[in-house]
Order: C-alpha cells, then structure tokens, then sequence
C-alpha cells in the first residue's frame, strides 16, 4: 500500500508550473497497525473472561456469606453452636 501526497508549484503570475509531491510505501504500517488490532481483540476477550470469573466468584461469596448469617453463628472451630450455647455466649459472665 503506498501513501501519496502532492502540491503545485505555481509561478509569479499564480499559474501551476509543476507538482512537488512525495509517495510512501505504508505497508509495514498497515500490517503492524492490524497484529495491534488482533492483540487488543485477544486481550479484550481475556479481560472479559476473567471479569466474568471474579464476578462469579464475588457472586458465590456474598452467597456463603449470607447463608451462613442464616444458619447461625459458628465456634471459632467452626461448628454450629446450639441454642443452649449461643444463649450462654450472649450472657455476660456466663
């Protein structure tokens, strides 16, 4: 692909007496602006696969979250404490 360019040469009466002009191949241009194209496109699709991955991953924790306030609260080991438990926990000096 080659890219042109030209302007007229006029003399003191305003008439064109010849064109001066330049011509340049762009090819390597071309073929480097279109692998940055492809680039941008690919890493375009990574970054919307990872968001979708995080935003699915932040969906399931907020879930577990939640559910876990709905099933009571836990032991620091982790367990599910009983009503008798909790209610000893909620009393001060118990």
């Amino acid at each position: 692909m080659v890219s042109g360019r030209a302007n007229p040469i006029r003399n003191a009466a305003g008439e064109m007496v010849k064109w001066f002009g330049i011509c340049t191949d762009i090819d390597d241009q071309k073929q480097g602006q279109q692998i940055l194209k492809g680039q941008i496109q690919e890493q375009t699709l990574q970054l919307a696969d990872v968001n979708t991955r995080l935003q699915r991953e932040l969906y399931f924790r907020r879930w577990r979250r939640g559910f876990r306030r709905l099933s009571g609260p836990q032991s620091p080991t982790g367990d599910r404490l009983h009503q008798p438990e909790m209610a000893r926990l909620q009393r001060p000096n118990a």
